[in-house]
């Protein structure tokens, strides 16, 4: 969809949205697939030493990962539910 305002052409939609079958936008696809992604978070908020976080950032960078992203995993394996 386009608009003109103030002489300027505006496009709206990214284009990348959840296609059906006939390759159309769905947009109730799109909101499915996007509640569906994200489990509810809870923060955690923790103080660690500045040499342990030093460390734990220098792994993460050394691995191309998010800080968050392996502590997630640290913990979802040490908590695992059997």
């Amino acid at each position: 969809m386009t608009s003109r305002k103030g002489g300027k052409r505006v496009n709206f939609g990214s284009g990348r949205g959840v296609q059906n079958q006939a390759g159309q936008s769905d947009p109730d696809a799109w909101v499915a697939s996007r509640n569906a992604e994200k489990p509810r978070m809870k923060r955690l908020t923790l103080d660690i030493d500045e040499d342990l976080h030093r460390r734990i950032k220098v792994r993460a960078a050394e691995r191309g990962t998010r800080i968050v992203d392996d502590l997630r995993a640290l913990l979802d394996e040490h908590y695992r539910q059997n």
